[in-house]
């Protein structure tokens, strides 16, 4: 993965979390959102974790 497309995808990661936040509030649970924030950060790094 090139450094440009990293940046963008940290970029839209870091900056959509507030809004799915905003929409999930009345959904789930705070913990299990950010359970599931975690989980999706490790699965994000999980290649270069492995190498």
């Amino acid at each position: 993965m090139s450094p440009l497309l990293a940046a963008w995808i940290c970029w839209a990661i870091v900056g959509l979390s507030p809004v799915v936040g905003k929409f999930s509030v009345g959904l789930i649970s705070p913990a299990l959102l950010v359970f599931l924030g975690t989980l999706l950060g490790v699965l994000y790094f999980i290649p270069w974790m492995t190498r």
